[in-house]
């Protein structure tokens, strides 16, 4: 039994359960049943990735018992040239990084992180200049109000605290609306694929 990419399942118009000829380039032929179509996410690997059992691949390579490469899954994929490094002096065996082997694909990871950081200061700095113009206003147009307060006695400290607080409840009440929103748009988005 053989699982394949969608992308190439697709290509191939290949169905669970449609039997597939496999031909190495030993020249060695085999035929299989589809029993699995995955969706890695990466059109590289859907598109020309076939997985079969470890004995049948080397049957099919001509390779005997011997393996040829190990790929390892990271819980931190940018700790991969650390761990290749501590590898390759533990083991005879040569040892390869994705992030060196693929620098293109990393230097455009680190450029949409810095967007995303970017992105994120411009917000901030926005939000915080919105909260700022409401303040505004809302001193402008709550003079009258000033006016009796500073009557009754309030110091100019007092006021200022009065308006500080409503500035620092008015922008929790917003990062927490904002914060709840878009969880529920991101959870919402997340069911389309």
């Amino acid at each position: 039994e053989v699982t394949l990419g969608w992308r190439l399942a697709q290509e191939m118009s290949l169905q669970m359960g449609d039997k597939v000829r496999l031909t190495s380039s030993e020249d060695i032929t085999a035929i299989y049943t589809v029993a699995g179509v995955f969706d890695s996410g990466f059109n590289a690997v859907d598109s020309a990735t076939v997985f079969i059992p470890l004995r049948d691949a080397q049957s099919l390579f001509g390779l005997g018992r011997a393996v040829t490469s190990i790929g390892f899954k990271l819980s931190d994929i940018f700790q991969a040239n650390d761990i290749a490094d501590r590898m390759t002096l533990q083991t005879p065996y040569q040892t390869v990084s994705w992030m060196r082997e693929n620098q293109s694909v990393l230097s455009g990871l680190k450029a949409q992180d810095q967007s995303v950081r970017l992105i994120l200061a411009c917000t901030t700095l926005a939000a915080g200049l919105g909260i700022a113009s409401i303040l505004i206003m809302s001193v402008l147009t709550r003079q009258r109000e000033i006016g009796i307060l500073k009557a009754m006695g309030a110091t100019a400290r007092q006021i200022t605290t009065i308006f500080a607080l409503q500035g620092v409840l008015l922008a929790l009440l917003g990062g927490l609306v904002g914060s709840a929103l878009g969880i529920l748009l991101s959870r919402w988005l997340s069911t389309f694929k």
